[in-house]
């Protein structure tokens, strides 16, 4: 937990300095670097990190369209529940062909008929007296059983029947497409709109395909969108990201104050790719600032200070050509440590 509690303390410093750096800028200077180099140019990417902007530049009616005439030219009846087929026939005006099929269809599962021609045949054939009362009892309760379904209200009916018997009704006794379009009409009701739709089926809009959504989306639109409304806040937690990887903005805040050059080199580390650490004017500039920080008003202490600049510099980037003549009267604390002297 301790070790938790020093990387947090020691990154909220960085994220000091590094605001404090970026403090000294013009918000001019901000706001055409965003421009420059941050601003998006692809639409994708605001997708990804705002979905939600999408809303605004979608045409939401015709994609709602066309997901309903997609299902409805697509879907089958082995896309829907026997829930599905249960209200559709319910709610459905049947004629009466057409119910005497259903329950004709319920019968001709519950119970085998050819049996009962069998039956029917071995009765009239048999002269055994007790085995043709055991026949007629038989073809009794077969009799008893059919009536029982024809005397079942039509829900009770469709309740007791299983989905596949169910499906064969739509595609073999009423119409297959036509109970496609209203249950998927019904469906797309329910939902509203493409935004209850997505909520149903993805759950947000981050989850769409994105060239799906290009079909109906004002890609250009959104990006301008975004890049138009980023706010000022934004674009500078943007940058302070950048400072440590990026010369542009290290040469400009050497320009406002070469004694930045102390705090940028603090910054620099192994993961920074991009830095001034082996430019002229940045080890220069650091050479001074720490020299002036090391004396503190000691003129006598200056030369010390330069010296173990030199070594800081030394360490971390390699001294440049320039630095290692110019500084050639210091650079005994670089070459007593390298020689071990």
């Amino acid at each position: 937990m301790k070790y938790l509690e020093l990387f947090e303390n020691y990154s909220k410093i960085f994220e000091s300095v590094e605001s404090d750096l970026l403090d000294q800028l013009d918000s001019s200077f901000i706001e055409n670097y965003w421009d420059k180099h941050l601003a998006y140019t692809d639409a994708e990417d605001v997708y990804f990190n705002f979905p939600n902007m999408v809303w605004n530049h979608l045409d939401d009616e015709r994609a709602f369209d066309d997901l309903k005439s997609d299902e409805i030219n697509n879907y089958s009846v082995e896309d829907f529940s026997d829930d599905d087929f249960k209200k559709y026939i319910k709610g459905k005006y049947l004629e009466d062909d057409e119910r005497i099929q259903i329950y004709k269809k319920h019968i001709e599962s519950e119970i085998d008929l050819d049996e009962l021609e069998d039956l029917k045949v071995d009765f009239k054939d048999e002269t055994d007296l007790d085995e043709k009362i055991r026949l007629k009892k038989s073809i009794k309760n077969i009799k008893k059983k059919i009536k029982e379904i024809n005397e079942l209200d039509l829900e009770d009916l469709l309740d007791e029947m299983s989905e596949e018997d169910l499906k064969e009704i739509i595609t073999d006794t009423l119409d297959e497409h036509e109970f496609v379009e209203s249950v998927v009409n019904d469906r797309f009701d329910d939902y509203g709109s493409l935004e209850g739709y997505v909520e149903s089926f993805w759950g947000d809009i981050s989850s769409i395909d994105w060239d799906w959504l290009l079909n109906y989306l004002d890609d250009d639109a959104l990006l301008q969108d975004y890049n138009n409304n980023v706010q000022y806040d934004h674009k500078y937690d943007a940058l302070l990201s950048y400072i440590s990887n990026t010369t542009e903005i290290q040469e400009k805040l050497l320009e406002v104050d070469s004694k930045n050059a102390t705090e940028l080199f603090d910054l620099f580390d192994d993961d920074t790719e991009n830095n001034l650490g082996d430019d002229y004017d940045f080890q220069k500039a650091y050479i001074e600032a720490y020299a002036e920080n090391y004396a503190d008003g000691e003129e006598s202490d200056l030369g010390e200070g330069k010296g173990k600049a030199l070594k800081n510099l030394y360490d971390k980037f390699g001294l440049v050509f320039e630095i290692e003549d110019e500084y050639e009267g210091y650079m005994h604390y670089v070459l007593a440590d390298k020689y071990n002297i």
